[in-house]
């Protein structure tokens, strides 16, 4: 399981990155400092929801760590495979959900 989350957090930590530094690079490359409105909205918004789904992420990380020392013994039954998917889609949905404005 841990190694089932450390591919997510992964994963979200390449989306984080590129989502944020793809445009940096452009504008040092071109020289074009100009951004359209549509690409400002489409680059916050995988930055915030990356972002946000990584702390959640985190969180589950912890808990995962949490229960591999305090409770050995009952780890595989507490974290089995399916709970790890359920966690990851949680935080996924959680970042999407916190991110949409009410």
């Amino acid at each position: 399981p841990m190694y089932f989350l450390l591919q997510n957090f992964a994963f979200i930590e390449i989306s984080y990155t590129s989502s944020c530094n793809l445009r940096y690079l452009y504008n040092i490359a071109t020289g074009d400092r100009s951004m359209t409105y549509p690409a400002c909205l489409t680059q916050a918004f995988l930055t915030d929801v990356s972002g946000v789904t990584e702390f959640f992420l985190l969180a589950v990380m912890s808990y995962d760590r949490y229960v591999a020392i305090c409770k050995p013994l009952h780890y595989v039954t507490i974290m089995s495979r399916k709970v790890c998917k359920r966690f990851v889609l949680c935080c996924w949905t959680a970042g999407l959900l916190i991110i949409i404005p009410p």
